[in-house]
């Protein structure tokens, strides 16, 4: 994990449990001799992640609809900080904290996981798109809820066009310093279904229900993860002066050579990949900009100056 990630010690689970008493019906010694949960079953991984995310952000009544992707708070958190490090990257002088920043969440999904985090941790305001009506609709839930406790500098914003990412998301003359995305997976769902039968076969047990959930859009798109996050560097040309850097997890490392080749005739600036790594899941974020050295610069002093 990131060095400055919370997550780096075991879980308390007793203070977890008071936080989401539901967990409690979960949490067993494992062979370890330590607490855990049965991380092949959706509802103690849900509760567990619900009671995390409550420890971290102190949001009240977090929670996701049934069926949609159960995000792992603690790598969650690492693409927040390995964001705020790139970020820093531009302005020695400057920690990217505050409202000054801002970060654009694609496919930000019904629990804005990361907008959470990003808001709790370094005070940025976030943008989070979303193309999914039943997970637009429980994430304004959820901003109403809260909003009537504590103002949040997270604003959720439609995407009315399927085939789009950026457009009708980024507005005219709007300035966003990094955006972000955990994209689709599979190319099919059938693909999406069998990778879940594999999973279950490897654990050496009968399918007791999906032991990662998700939502077809959460899943699978055409043309699968590379497919998606060439549709998104298409885009992001359009918007190369009104993002400072344009960022996208990849999950399989083989996936690489053909996003850098696109990002090259794409004509990018610059482009870095970053490592990632959660006990046995390795995973990167491959980051991309139009903007030279000195132009980054230049918009870090710019929009970070303190007065």
């Amino acid at each position: 994990m990131h060095p400055k990630n919370h997550f780096q010690k075991d879980y308390n689970f007793k203070s977890l449990c008071l936080l989401n008493p539901e967990l409690s019906k979960y949490v067993h010694v494992a062979k370890s001799g330590k607490k855990s949960v049965d991380f092949t079953n959706n509802q103690a991984v849900y509760e567990l992640n619900k009671a995390l995310i409550s420890e971290r952000s102190k949001w009240k009544n977090w929670s996701i609809p049934q069926g949609h992707l159960i995000p792992p708070i603690p790598g969650r958190e690492d693409y927040i900080h390995h964001l705020a490090d790139l970020l820093r990257e531009e302005d020695k002088n400057t920690l990217p904290k505050g409202p000054k920043l801002s970060l654009l969440d694609i496919g930000t999904g019904a629990g804005l996981v990361y907008p959470i985090l990003a808001e709790c941790i370094y005070g940025w305001q976030s943008i989070g798109s979303e193309i999914a009506q039943d997970s637009i609709k429980h994430a304004k839930h959820l901003l109403k809820e809260q909003n009537k406790i504590d103002k949040r500098p997270i604003s959720l914003r439609p995407q009315k066009k399927k085939h789009f990412i950026l457009k009708g998301i980024i507005n005219e003359g709007e300035r966003i310093d990094v955006s972000m995305c955990n994209p689709p997976f599979f190319s099919t769902k059938k693909a999406s279904i069998e990778a879940n039968a594999l999973k279950w076969k490897k654990l050496k047990q009968q399918p007791h229900g999906a032991n990662f959930s998700g939502t077809d859009e959460e899943l699978w798109t055409i043309g699968g993860e590379v497919g998606f996050i060439k549709n998104y560097i298409d885009e992001s040309t359009e918007f190369k002066h009104q993002v400072m850097w344009f960022t996208s997890l990849v999950s399989r490392k083989e996936n690489l050579q053909v996003i850098k080749s696109h990002l090259s005739k794409a004509g990018v600036a610059k482009e870095k990949v970053i490592e990632m790594k959660h006990g046995q899941k390795q995973s990167r974020i491959i980051c991309w900009t139009f903007l030279t050295d000195q132009q980054r610069k230049l918009w870090a002093e710019f929009r970070w100056k303190k007065n």
